[in-house]
C-alpha cells in the first residue's frame, strides 16, 4: 500500500525523471502537497450563488454531473462541442 501511495506521489508531483524503485522523498512529498493545494476549489459561482463551504461545493458539482450525465439529457450540440 505504501508503494502505491508513493508512486501515485510520484505520478501527480510531474517529476519527469523518475527511477525504478526510488524512495519517496521530502521533496517529492512537498511538490505533491503543493498541486493538491493548486487544484483545491475554495468558491463556486452557480448561476447568482456563490458556494464557499466544502459540502456545498461538492453537492453543486454532483447535481452538475448529475445532470450532465442523464441519459434523457442528449444534445447533439452540445457533445459535439
Amino acid at each position: 500500500m505504501y508503494t502505491n501511495k508513493a508512486k501515485g506521489a510520484q505520478i501527480r508531483s510531474r517529476i519527469e525523471f523518475l527511477e525504478e524503485g526510488e524512495k519517496n522523498t521530502r521533496y517529492l512529498m512537498s511538490m505533491d502537497k503543493s498541486r493538491q493545494t493548486i487544484k483545491t476549489l475554495t468558491n463556486l459561482k452557480v448561476n447568482e450563488s456563490i458556494y464557499t463551504d466544502n459540502s456545498d461545493i461538492v453537492n453543486e458539482e454532483v447535481k452538475f454531473y448529475s445532470e450532465l450525465y442523464k441519459s434523457d439529457n442528449l444534445n447533439e450540440e452540445l457533445i459535439n462541442d
